[in-house]
């Protein structure tokens, strides 16, 4: 459907790539999201924001929470048109695809957790097995990701968990102090935008049996402060000020895409001006078909 609503504009904000062929030999997509010069062979180079779903192919949230945030993303909010300006999104929602075909919940076709295999070149553990799906991730981020300072800006992860409640992050801790203040402030900037997340809940850590998951990895392959597991609880969400919770619906992750946007404006000091206002020319007006989701 997104496919289609974008082809007669000749994709002036969003292209669709590949990452390659998994090991299944099923393309995974990649669509690369931001605002582009007139003429369309102009390159200005941009900072990336990477974001990818399903390495556990069984958690469905994370396609709806990317579903809701593509969706907003290519609005016409002055705060999206701004971050189109600003950042190059790339997002690949779906980074294993043949679990989602063969029904499998967590592992590749190779039998094995993708969130484990994000090995350094010279880990030799990474001898014993290179998962292809990572191995086509990471080689993508050496190949493509812009030269300079800064230009991996922030790394997202989205998946489910099946014991906490709310939505919450996995992020590092830096050895330089003040990068870990620029990492907790994310999910605090997402616990004020959102009734879904929970800051009490996210955990902070580079524990050493998951050195090799896709967010430490990047954090050590990148050395940037802002790479986060976003987790979203299978049951419900605390509601804020009680003892209660609400059970989680499709239209809330839809939602929670949303306030990821903002989250992200917000994080990464998105300033909107009465200029941005006035220039703003392009964006959709998207109403996918939520009409099977329950609402309330």
């Amino acid at each position: 459907m997104l496919n289609t609503a974008v082809r007669p504009i000749a994709y002036k904000f969003i292209r669709f790539e590949s990452l390659g062929a998994s090991n299944g030999n099923i393309d995974i997509p990649l669509l690369k999201i931001t605002n582009r010069g007139k003429n369309s062979s102009d390159i200005t180079q941009k900072p990336i924001i990477f974001i990818i779903g399903r390495q556990h192919c069984g958690e469905t949230h994370s396609s709806f929470i990317i579903h809701g945030f593509i969706n907003f993303l290519l609005s016409k909010e002055v705060i999206c048109h701004k971050l189109r300006d600003l950042f190059e999104f790339w997002i690949a929602p779906i980074v294993n695809p043949d679990g989602v075909v063969i029904g499998n919940y967590r592992c590749n076709t190779q039998g094995k957790d993708m969130n484990r295999h994000f090995f350094a070149d010279d880990d030799p553990e990474g001898l014993k097995i290179r998962l292809t799906e990572v191995e086509l991730i990471r080689s993508y981020l050496k190949q493509n990701m812009p030269q300079g300072e800064n230009m991996f800006r922030l790394f997202l992860d989205i998946h489910a968990h099946s014991a906490q409640n709310s939505i919450f992050v996995y992020a590092p801790v830096d050895e330089e102090p003040s990068n870990n203040q620029i990492i907790k402030r994310f999910p605090m900037i997402l616990d004020n935008l959102s009734p879904y997340f929970q800051y009490d809940n996210c955990k902070f850590g580079n524990e050493k049996y998951k050195k090799n998951c896709a967010r430490l990895g990047v954090f050590r392959d990148w050395r940037i402060p802002n790479t986060f597991t976003i987790e979203s609880s299978c049951y419900a969400y605390e509601i804020k000020g009680t003892d209660e919770v609400e059970q989680f619906k499709e239209d809330h992750f839809l939602k929670f895409g949303e306030h990821l946007v903002f989250g992200i404006a917000k994080h990464l000091q998105v300033e909107i001006t009465d200029l941005d206002r006035a220039g703003m020319t392009h964006g959709f007006d998207l109403e996918l078909d939520y009409g099977l989701y329950m609402k309330d």
